[in-house]
C-alpha cells in the first residue's frame, strides 16, 4: 500500500491511495455490492458512478456453496468483472446481528486470500455501543488476539478496532493495531448512527484517530449516509462503506444530504440526478425491482455528489463552511460539531496555517476553529502599539491585519460595532 496527500483541511485529506498497483482517490465510497442479490450490476457501477473500489461480504461468499466454489475457481476480480480494488468483510456484521457465525478467523482468513481480495478482515467481535464495560473488554481482548492471526495475511488487512462507547477501549485499540496495520476500521458504531447519537460518534473517530499515526488509512464500517459524510471527514475518516443506498432503497426509502425522506411522501423530487431527472415523480409509480434499482440508483449518486462537494471544499479550504452549513440539518448534527470542537487543539495541529478561501463566519462555533485557534498562538509572539480587534480573532496588531486570516473576514453586521473594527480604519485600543 502506498498513500500520499495531495490536499488537507482540518483533519480532512484529499490523497491517492495505491494498493496493488490500484490507484484510487480518497476520501472514497465502497459500495457494498452483493452478488447473492446484486442490485446495481457492477457494469453500471463503473460506468454510471466510476467506481474504482468496492465491498462485498466474503462471509456470505463462504456460506454459499455454489458461489463459494465458482468465485474460489476464477478469482472474486474476474466473477465480478471488476478490476478494481475489492475489499471483503469478515461477518463481524453477522456476528453482531446474529449473535454468532458458522465459521472461524483463521478460515475466513484463508479464503479471503483464496478468492483474491485487495483488501480483507479479520473476525473481531463487535461491541454494541451500550455494551456493559466488562463484556466490552473481553471483546476487545478476543479481537486483539484475533488481530495477531491476521499479521502475516496476503491482503491489506481491515483492522478492527471496537470498543463500544469506551474511549479508553478504543485508545487501546488503536494503539495496538496501528503497530502491526497500514488501515484502521472503525468498527461498531452503525448503532449509534441509526440513533443520532453524533456526539459520540465524533469522540470515537477523534479518539482513534488522534492515537493512530496520520499515515494509517482509516475506515468507517457502515458510515454510509451522506449526512455525516463531512463530519466524518473533517475528523480524519478516508473510506466509508455503505449498503444504505440499496437497503434504503429496498424500504423505498429517498436518500438526500440532509436526512432520508420516505419516497411517498414526495410530492418533488430535490435532486437532478440522471435518475431524478428521467421519472421525476413518475419515479414513485414504479413497483418490485424496477424501483428497488433506480432508488438505489439515486441514492448511490446523492452518496457520490456529497463525496465530490466535500472533496472540492477540502480542495478550497472552505470545508468548515461546509460542515457548518450541513451541521444545520438536524439538532443531533449540531451536537456532533460541538463534540468537534472540543478536540480543536488536535485539530489545529493538523490544519494548514494559509488558505485559499475566505473565514466565514457561520455561527457561534466559529469563534473556536482550527484557523482562530493558530492565529491566537502565533498572535501570542508579537505585539504593537496599534492593535485593533476583529473578530472572533481578537485583538491583532495593525501592521499584519491585511494578512490571511485576519484579512479575510467576513461577518454577520451584527458583530460589525464594537467587536469588529475593519482594519482599514486601525485605531488603538
Amino acid at each position: 500500500m502506498e498513500f500520499e496527500i495531495k490536499h488537507k483541511d482540518i483533519a480532512a485529506r484529499i490523497g491517492q491511495l495505491e494498493i496493488n498497483g490500484k490507484k484510487i482517490e480518497t476520501p472514497a465510497l465502497m459500495p457494498v455490492f452483493n452478488p447473492n442479490k446484486p442490485i446495481i450490476p457492477i457494469k453500471e457501477l463503473k460506468k454510471d458512478f466510476n467506481v474504482d473500489i468496492l465491498m462485498a461480504n466474503a462471509y456470505s461468499i463462504l456460506k454459499n456453496d455454489d458461489l463459494r466454489e465458482k468465485i474460489q475457481d476464477r478469482g472474486i476480480h474476474k466473477f465480478f468483472g471488476f478490476d478494481g480494488v475489492i475489499a471483503t468483510d469478515s461477518g463481524s456484521y453477522q456476528l453482531m446481528v446474529y449473535g454468532g457465525v458458522d465459521t472461524t478467523n483463521e478460515e475466513i482468513l484463508r479464503f479471503q486470500e483464496e478468492i483474491g481480495s485487495d483488501i480483507g478482515s479479520f473476525l473481531d467481535i463487535p461491541s454494541l455501543p451500550d455494551t456493559y464495560k466488562p463484556r466490552a473488554v473481553e471483546q476487545l481482548d478476543l479481537t486483539l488476539e484475533r488481530a495477531k492471526e491476521a499479521k502475516n495475511a496476503k491482503f491489506l488487512v481491515n483492522a478492527g478496532i471496537q470498543g463500544a462507547k469506551y474511549l479508553d477501549l478504543r485508545k487501546k485499540a488503536a494503539e495496538e493495531l496501528e503497530k502491526d496495520f497500514d488501515m484502521l476500521a472503525i468498527g461498531g458504531i452503525v448503532k449509534l448512527m441509526e440513533e443520532y447519537r453524533f456526539s459520540e460518534l465524533a469522540s470515537i473517530i477523534a479518539t482513534i484517530k488522534q492515537n493512530a499515526s496520520t499515515s494509517k488509512i482509516i475506515h468507517a464500517f457502515g458510515l454510509g449516509h451522506p449526512m455525516i459524510f463531512s463530519l466524518g471527514i473533517a475528523l480524519g475518516c478516508d473510506l466509508f462503506d455503505s449498503a444504505a443506498y440499496a437497503l434504503y432503497a429496498q424500504e423505498k426509502r429517498y436518500i438526500t444530504t440532509n436526512g432520508t425522506i420516505k419516497l411517498e411522501k414526495l410530492e418533488y423530487l430535490p435532486c437532478s440526478c440522471p435518475v431524478c431527472s428521467t421519472y421525476g415523480t413518475e419515479l414513485k409509480k414504479l413497483y418490485g425491482d424496477d424501483l428497488t434499482r433506480e432508488l438505489a440508483k439515486h441514492n448511490l449518486y446523492a452518496c457520490v455528489e456529497e463525496l465530490n462537494v466535500i472533496k472540492q471544499a477540502i480542495k478550497e479550504g472552505s470545508l468548515w463552511e461546509l460542515l457548518q452549513v450541513r451541521s444545520r440539518a438536524h439538532p443531533n448534527l449540531i451536537s456532533g460539531l460541538d463534540q468537534l470542537l472540543k478536540y480543536g487543539k488536535w485539530l489545529a495541529k493538523l490544519d494548514p496555517i494559509t488558505k485559499k478561501s475566505a473565514f466565514y463566519f457561520g455561527g457561534e462555533e466559529s469563534r473556536y476553529r482550527t484557523e482562530v485557534l493558530n492565529a491566537k498562538k502565533r498572535l501570542k509572539r508579537v505585539s504593537s502599539d496599534r492593535m485593533i480587534n476583529i473578530s472572533p480573532f481578537g485583538k491583532v496588531p495593525a501592521e499584519i491585519a491585511d494578512i490571511y486570516p485576519f484579512g479575510s473576514v467576513m461577518v454577520p453586521e451584527r458583530l460589525k460595532g464594537d467587536d469588529f473594527v475593519n482594519p482599514k480604519h486601525a485605531v488603538r485600543i
